[in-house]
C-alpha cells in the first residue's frame, strides 16, 4: 500500500512525527538505515552484565511538553520517574556530593534559593549564576545575538567561571542537548533554560526514565504506527529522493525498490540529506549544517 507520508530516519524526531501523523489518520512509512531505532537516543545491552545502558547522558525535563505528549500517546509515560521538586546531585572531586535542592516555591524563586544553597561553587560564583537568569529573561526567542555561538562561548561571555560551567551549566547542556558544550548551540541551550527556569515550577522538574532509552519509546512507537496502518522498516537505507520537476514523487531504496510518496519528511542530519537530493537542491542546506 502506498503511504500517505514517508519519514526518513527512525530517531526520536522521526518516530514522533510518524506517531503524530498516524494519530491524525495518515498512513506513514518510516525508513531507518540502522538495524535499531532511536538515532542518538538509544540503549543497548551490556554483554557482561546484561544491563540496559544508554549511549550517553540524556535528561528529560518538565518543560519538554511535546516529548511528554509523545510518550503519553504511545503509552510510555509510566516509564518515567517525575520529581516533585527540583533536586540534582552533583559530584565535586574535592567537595564530594552536593545537591541542588530547590524548595516548592513559585518560579524562579525556587531556583534562586537552590542556587544559593549550591556549595560546590563559591559564593561569588553562585551570585554570578543570576547573571544568566537575568540575561535569558530579557532575551527574545528570536534574538540572533547567540546564533553563531556555542554553549561554552556564550557562558564564558556571560562571566561564568570554569567551576560554574564544569559543575553546573555543562552538566545541564550535555544532558539536555546530548552534545559537548564546545559544539552545542547556544540558541538551543537558551531555549531550554527559558522553558525550564522561567516558566512554571513544574517545567524545571527532572524526568528520569525507569528503563533504557530504547525501551522507553522505540518499541511502543513502532507498535503505535503499525496499529494505525503504517510501518517501520529497519535496516532500510534511502539512496535517493526522486522529483518530477519540483515535486517529490518517490524515494528509491538501496535494495532497488522505489516507494511512491507525495510527502516526505527527513529527520536525518543535513549532511545525510544532501546525499539523497538532486544536486540543484543541495545548496538550500548550506545554512542548516550546524543545526
Amino acid at each position: 500500500m502506498q503511504p500517505d507520508v514517508i519519514v526518513i530516519g527512525g530517531g526520536i524526531s522521526g518516530l514522533a512525527a510518524a506517531v503524530d501523523l498516524s494519530s491524525r489518520g495518515y498512513a506513514v512509512t518510516v525508513f531507518e538505515q540502522s538495524a535499531k531505532l532511536g538515532g542518538r537516543a538509544y540503549s543497548y545491552r551490556d554483554k557482561k552484565t546484561g544491563d540496559s545502558v544508554d549511549n550517553g547522558q540524556h535528561l528529560l525535563m518538565g518543560c519538554f511538553h511535546h516529548t511528554r505528549r509523545f510518550l503519553q500517546m504511545i503509552g510510555s509515560l509510566d516509564k518515567l520517574f517525575i520529581q516533585k521538586n527540583l533536586e540534582v546531585t552533583f559530584f565535586h572531586p574535592q567537595k564530594g556530593f552536593v545537591t541542588l535542592d530547590c524548595p516548592n516555591l513559585p518560579a524562579p524563586f525556587h531556583l534562586i534559593v537552590g542556587f544559593l544553597r549550591l556549595t560546590t561553587l563559591s559564593l561569588r560564583d553562585r551570585i554570578k549564576l543570576f547573571v544568566v537568569l537575568r540575561v535569558i529573561s530579557r532575551l527574545d526567542r528570536a534574538d540572533g545575538a547567540s546564533a553563531n555561538m556555542t554553549v561554552e562561548e556564550w557562558l564564558t561571555a556571560r562571566g561564568q567561571s570554569k567551576a560554574s560551567r564544569e559543575y553546573l551549566w555543562n552538566v545541564v547542556a550535555r544532558a539536555t542537548l546530548n552534545q559537548r558544550p564546545e559544539s552545542a548551540s547556544a540558541t538551543l541551550f537558551i531555549r531550554v533554560l527559558q522553558e525550564a527556569f522561567l516558566g512554571s515550577g513544574e517545567n524545571s522538574l527532572l524526568m528520569v526514565p525507569r528503563t533504557g532509552l530504547s525501551e522507553l519509546y522505540t518499541e511502543n512507537a513502532s507498535r503505535y504506527i503499525a496499529k494505525h496502518g503504517g510501518r517501520v522498516e529497519k535496516g532500510t537505507e534511502v539512496s535517493e529522493i526522486r522529483f518530477s520537476k519540483e515535486k517529490v514523487i518517490a524515494v528509491r531504496l538501496q535494495d532497488g525498490r522505489e516507494v511512491p510518496g507525495k510527502v516526505i519528511i527527513s529527520s536525518v542530519p543535513s549532511y545525510a540529506l544532501q546525499k539523497f537530493l538532486p544536486f540543484r537542491f543541495t545548496g538550500l542546506l548550506e545554512g542548516w549544517k550546524d543545526l
